[in-house]
């Protein structure tokens, strides 16, 4: 069952769970109701435009962004646990299939969280804060962190599997 909509003076942390509850059903690639889709990036805006506990509204902006930095890296590790506990039965398509409903998902999350790349995102970058992404890169940037990263070595058969993808992401950094 799915949490309420937040109400209009629902703290951070409700706002942000109810936030977390359709990311995973967005990562998940769950069927998901324009209705509750549009739920959602309403909640995504008023989290970055209200002011909340004497917070300001960028106050509350950079913490959403914080919050989607460690949803990404949490989902990305659990990916790559999911390949570590499959040993020598991952395969390229493995990789392949994760990859491209990550991407799906990311891409999902870019579109909701348009508010936050326009306004807070641009900000700062503008003031040369380039470890700030607009959320489809940082989405990619820690896939690498957290999934090509730690691989090393690969098997042979998924070394080009990871050669393409870390061009991808070296790409879209460019």
């Amino acid at each position: 069952m799915s949490m309420p909509i937040p109400g209009s003076t629902a703290d951070l942390a409700t706002k942000w769970a109810y936030i977390e509850e359709g990311i995973n059903q967005i990562m998940a690639k769950q069927e998901m109701s324009f209705t509750k889709y549009q739920a959602l990036y309403t909640e995504a805006y008023n989290y970055c435009t209200t002011t909340v506990d004497s917070h300001k509204p960028t106050d509350c902006q950079a913490d959403l962004y914080d919050h989607l930095e460690r949803y990404l890296a949490s989902h990305v590790k659990l990916i790559r646990e999911k390949a570590i506990s499959l040993e020598d039965e991952v395969t390229p398509e493995f990789y392949n299939t994760e990859w491209e409903r990550y991407k799906a998902g990311a891409n999902y999350m870019n579109r909701l969280f348009t508010f936050l790349n326009r306004h807070w995102v641009r900000r700062q970058r503008d003031e040369n804060k380039k470890d700030i992404y607009p959320i489809y890169t940082l989405a990619l940037v820690q896939w690498k962190l957290n999934m090509l990263d730690p691989i090393q070595d690969p098997q042979p058969n998924l070394a080009s599997v990871v050669e393409l993808q870390r061009n991808e992401v070296q790409q879209a950094l460019e």
